[in-house]
């Protein structure tokens, strides 16, 4: 933990002793050499991922990987879809059986006219 960073204490947590520093905002100089460091290295990377996609004796696991690299880089990842199925025979089932169940207790406390 930072010493200089004001902490935030977390009382509502068992152990209220426990702290956390406020959220650093940007990036520290450090990190921004690094990445332009790493930036630098962009164009042979590119490079050698086509040198693996012409080369006829890498494997085909090999060169699919680069494609999705390559794709995923310049066109983003695609969304990932989540299909969820409502099994709507289920819910119509359920309902009927609340409604049979309202209806047992309705007679039996006499409610029903």
């Amino acid at each position: 933990m930072n010493d200089n960073a004001e902490s935030v204490q977390l009382s509502f947590l068992p152990g209220a002793e426990k702290t956390r520093e406020p959220a650093r905002r940007g990036r520290t100089q450090e990190e921004r050499e690094a990445l332009t460091e790493i930036r630098k290295l962009a164009p042979k990377a590119v490079r050698e991922l086509e040198k693996l996609l012409d080369n006829e004796k890498a494997s085909h696991a090999a060169k699919i990987q680069a494609i999705d690299i390559i794709l995923n880089r310049t066109y983003g990842k695609p969304e990932a879809a989540l299909k969820v199925e409502t099994a709507q025979q289920s819910v119509e089932a359920s309902a009927a059986k609340i409604r049979t169940l309202v209806a047992e207790i309705r007679e039996e406390e006499g409610l029903i006219s």
